[in-house]
């Protein structure tokens, strides 16, 4: 069918209030009355107007702010148990767990409000780059890296919305390795081996993706009936590639993977993707909607935290300072525990804000120091070079914008419901050791011929102009298969620092891309295996063409030699925004350690950081399923801590540190 979407939604526009305006509202069938397709002894007219009806419920539905929980803003000096610092991938778990309690009071608090539309529609994911939905952090220029970004600066944002960065990733689904945990553990992190992790991973999920389901040891990695849908993620209009890829690699000895998250990590995988029925399955979706009215949850949007009130004299943390949605300052109180689940970039800068940080830097900023610790010093980052391109004489399928969003809305196979070649990912050793400990994820993206997505592609990189026009120049001639070899084993770190002491102030982040050489070394490995791809009997069949980027800086140097490629690779990277370590886990007296692998503050009392940036080395893969771990694992040491019985749905015992007094 071919329906003009365009002048539908135009035509529901005027109805779907329930959408546009925010306010719930239940729809009147007899809205089509008056139309022209409005005669109901008519039978075409009839089913015309069934499928007005559908897009506009279709549409009403999609983001529906009746979904989310209520906004609440609360007063000064309002008391609760516990205080969420984010309502992100973790803080939106760790909320839905501690309610699970029915006498403990819960405060959510999150900068961004509800999610839009666009947040839903998985190919739409890089739509909502540069909005109001994402904190707009940008590296630190004057390091060398993103060299081949606009203002030498490369794009790190967050979600700024209820689901954080779940709203707006990437959708995949991935764990990291065993090995990662495992790893925490003989760090001296106790309870945090992959055997201890793997009921968390279990008891959040609901995996539905059918080739992981006839898997012989499902029940042993998965479950079914969490509250997070866990799903294949559509693959339309990707052929030939697949097979393509599926051939080239198994010639170079990489075979398919069915379950990248089960015994075996490596190999060529169709990923797993957070969604159900096609639309994005966000922490928001999975664990806020469905208790959205309990009483003892409250959820203030659009209010940002400012500072974590700690009592200088006890170090005992006792509420939150922030800016409520109306611009108002107020201070609530946590009678229990603060916890930050703001992510690895904001909750070492509300620490950081807060007094406990390293004491120099503070000193310099004019805070007054609570807590020498090393908050912010071990950020790390899976960093992602664009520009590898296979040219390939294949035909891609052309995609009906307008039909496809038809398609999504009514729930048919939809381009709108997937991340085209992006469900595609292989997982490799650089230096094929088969011990199935990957230390490179290789993406894939196909662009048409003469395509207009490739201008979007590179403007949403921020890449500068004259490497623009290289990928224009390449794509003229044929479509492309881009590759690009993300490093998931890095050892280089950067950091997060304060730019002042004003809590409005981005802090400064240098993500320290490649400071460490063996990480260039590791990636040149991946790039010269990918160039063997060409060489395949698959894609010599269709005349495959290996090609990189120009970069005017880098040809100074002889092509392909090291200080080439290592020009290359400061030039062309960026952030995957698998922020992490910046709160770091380890055992008590760790030198590099903020949290303990309770997930609390050393030196501070009844203040917890339960998100990414605890992790004390980033795990091989995205990220967002860690974090969703972390929160699931941390949540239930909260109940640990405060309940006098082993958590059964009882009411916790009063075990509550004095407050101080308020004239401090």
């Amino acid at each position: 069918m071919g329906f003009p979407y365009g002048v539908i939604l135009m035509f529901c526009s005027q109805f779907t209030v329930c959408v546009r305006s925010n306010v719930c509202t239940t729809y009147n069938p007899l809205f089509l009355e008056g139309t022209c397709s409005s005669h109901y002894s008519d039978t075409a007219a009839l089913l015309i107007d069934e499928v007005f009806l559908s897009l506009a419920e279709a549409d009403c539905e999609l983001a529906n702010p009746c979904n989310y929980p209520p906004q609440y803003n609360p007063r000064d000096w309002e008391e609760f148990d516990f205080i969420v610092v984010g309502a992100g991938s973790a803080g939106s778990v760790v909320a839905n767990r501690l309610t699970e309690i029915a006498g403990w009071t819960v405060l959510l608090i999150e900068a961004g409000g509800d999610p839009p539309k666009t947040s839903e529609v998985p190919n739409l994911r890089g739509a909502l780059h540069n909005t109001e939905y994402q904190w707009h952090y940008r590296s630190n220029s004057e390091e060398p890296t993103c060299l081949g970004f606009t203002g030498s600066q490369c794009s790190c944002e967050m979600g700024k919305m209820l689901g954080g960065s779940s709203s707006h990733n990437g959708l995949i689904y991935i764990r990291g390795n065993h090995k990662d945990y495992d790893g925490w553990e003989a760090q001296g992190n106790v309870g945090w081996s992959y055997k201890d992790v793997l009921p968390y991973f279990k008891k959040s999920e609901d995996m539905r993706a059918p080739g992981v389901k006839c898997t012989p040891d499902f029940f042993d990695y998965h479950s079914v009936g969490g509250p997070l849908k866990v799903d294949d993620l559509n693959i339309d209009n990707t052929e030939p590639i697949p097979a393509l890829l599926v051939g080239g690699l198994s010639e170079l000895g990489y075979f398919i993977n069915p379950d990248h998250n089960g015994r075996y990590q490596s190999g060529f995988c169709r990923v797993s993707g957070t969604v159900e029925e096609g639309r994005r399955c966000s922490t928001v979706k999975a664990f806020l909607t469905p208790i959205k009215d309990r009483p003892n949850l409250k959820v203030s949007k659009f209010a940002q935290a400012t500072k974590i009130l700690i009592d200088e004299n006890t170090n005992v943390a006792y509420g939150v300072e922030l800016i409520d949605s109306n611009g108002y300052l107020v201070r609530v109180i946590a009678k229990k525990e603060v916890i930050l689940s703001s992510g690895a970039i904001r909750s070492p800068q509300l620490l950081m804000l807060s007094g406990i940080g390293p004491s120099d830097h503070l000193w310099e900023r004019g805070i007054n120091v609570i807590h020498d610790l090393p908050v912010g010093k071990r950020l790390e980052d899976h960093p992602i070079p664009a520009g590898l391109i296979i040219s390939l004489d294949v035909t891609l399928p052309e995609v009906d914008q307008n039909q496809s969003m038809f398609n999504f809305l009514l729930k048919f196979n939809s381009t709108y419901a997937g991340i085209g070649m992006g469900s595609f990912i292989l997982f490799m050793e650089s230096e094929r050791k088969g011990l199935d400990y990957p230390d490179i994820q290789v993406y894939f993206a196909h662009i048409n011929k003469n395509s207009s997505g490739l201008l979007q592609y590179t403007r949403s990189l921020g890449l500068n102009d004259d490497i623009t026009e290289s990928f224009r120049s390449i794509n003229e001639h044929s479509p492309l298969l881009l590759v690009a070899p993300c490093l998931i084993g890095p050892e280089s770190r950067g950091s997060v620092r304060l730019q002042s002491k004003n809590p409005l102030q981005f802090p400064k982040i240098n993500l320290g891309y490649y400071s460490e050489p063996r990480d260039v070394d590791t990636v040149s490995k991946a790039i010269n295996f990918l160039r063997g791809l060409v060489f395949t009997e698959p894609f010599k069949a269709v005349n495959a063409r290996f090609h990189e980027v120009y970069v005017r800086s880098c040809s100074k140097f002889p092509y392909d030699s090291r200080p080439y490629r290592e020009c290359f690779l400061r030039h062309m990277s960026s952030s995957t925004y698998h922020f992490v370590g910046t709160c770091r886990m380890g055992p008590p007296g760790h030198p590099e350690a903020v949290v303990d692998p309770q997930l609390r503050v050393q030196g501070v009392s009844r203040l917890r950081v339960i998100d990414a940036s605890v992790m004390p080395k980033i795990t091989r893969g995205n990220t967002n399923a860690p974090t969703i771990m972390i929160a699931e694992k941390g949540s239930d040491l909260i109940k640990h801590t405060w309940l006098s019985t082993p958590y059964n749905g009882v009411e916790a015992f009063s075990r509550v540190l004095p407050i101080p007094h308020r004239g401090w």
